[in-house]
């Protein structure tokens, strides 16, 4: 089951719903991750199965060629380090995934204002 997760921006009031993160139970539905479209100013979800390799079955690690390829169509996973910023508070801070397919809860990147203070919430579940 994954998460549904929302987005505000503190700066400019831009916002988004419905974005998944995670994998749904539906066989074959994908592993989804919240990105950047800088084609339209959005944040979109993104489906990352491809982009992360199983090493064995207790390491995992990310695949940059795959990473580079979303990145010259415009859209930019939100665990690439240009697209947050860690707070002063950083160890205090809440995760919502835990690295290497980080996303910090505060202070990421926002489409629309281009500033740092996009913030996730968990917002439900989906299958």
């Amino acid at each position: 089951m994954g998460r549904l997760l929302k987005c505000i921006c503190e700066n400019c009031g831009y916002k988004e719903t419905s974005i998944f993160l995670g994998p749904g139970k539906t066989p074959g539905g994908g592993n989804f991750f919240p990105a950047c479209n800088f084609n339209n100013q959005k944040v979109v979800h993104l489906d990352i199965s491809d982009v992360i390799v199983m090493d064995n079955s207790l390491r995992f690690y990310l695949d940059i060629g795959k990473i580079a390829d979303f990145e010259q169509n415009g859209i930019v996973p939100y665990f690439t380090k240009h697209l947050f910023k860690k707070s002063p508070f950083y160890w205090r801070d809440k995760k919502i995934c835990p690295k290497p397919t980080h996303l910090q809860a505060r202070f990421n990147y926002c489409p629309k204002c281009k500033e740092y203070k996009l913030r996730f919430d968990v917002d439900g579940f989906f299958d």
